[in-house]
């Protein structure tokens, strides 16, 4: 997978998130959209740096 495909996987990862942290039946929800949020910007600035610099 190439680095936009990364970056665009973090997106809709934000996306699955802030719905999970939204939904009003699962308790949970809020800390496991957190938690995907979190995972999920952290994959998208990876990608976004990767992408910049090309892979070595």
């Amino acid at each position: 997978m190439s680095a936009r495909g990364f970056e665009r996987a973090g997106l809709w990862g934000m996306a699955l998130g802030v719905a999970l942290m939204l939904q009003p039946w699962w308790k949970r929800g809020m800390a496991v959209g957190f938690a995907v949020v979190l995972a999920s910007v952290v994959l998208q600035n990876v990608a976004a740096r990767i992408g910049a610099r090309g892979v070595r």
